[in-house]
């Protein structure tokens, strides 16, 4: 029985990775984040929850890598993917944007400033609430 829950569990991983990365491919940029993230001086980094692999595919598959130093995902956690970009860049002011609890704690953890990008988050509610609790700022548009 064990042994066949591990099957089912594995099938709807597949499942879903293949899904996720079937919407990542088709959905449309946020508006006016090219522009945006052109603007921004410095090193620019994502820490996903998302499987780095596959992520780093994604995005170079929509040319969009080149907007990054580099691209990290799980299986390691947010957390310790900003404290290990943040190690090697120590002397320097970071701020992360974001739009998950995850996002935020990572930031927190850290001690990093942190921007909440509220148009698609899952937990928005959530989100703008600790936004009030913890005075970080809310961004509704690149544009």
């Amino acid at each position: 029985e064990g042994e066949q829950k591990h099957v089912v569990k594995e099938e709807i991983l597949t499942r879903f990775s293949k899904q996720c990365r079937n919407l990542y491919l088709k959905a449309e940029v946020s508006p006016g984040f090219i522009e945006f993230i052109d603007r921004l001086h410095g090193d620019k980094y994502i820490a996903s929850g998302s499987e780095q692999g596959e992520l780093r595919d994604i995005f170079s598959a929509r040319n969009m890598s080149n907007y990054f130093d580099e691209i990290y995902g799980s299986p390691t956690s947010k957390l310790q993917l900003v404290r290990d970009i943040l190690s090697n860049h120590h002397d320097k002011k970071a701020i992360m944007i974001g739009d998950a609890v995850s996002d935020f704690e990572a930031a927190k953890s850290n001690k990093i400033d942190f921007i909440f990008y509220s148009p698609f988050s899952n937990v928005c509610d959530l989100m703008l609430k600790l936004s009030v609790q913890h005075g970080f700022p809310v961004l509704n548009s690149y544009l």
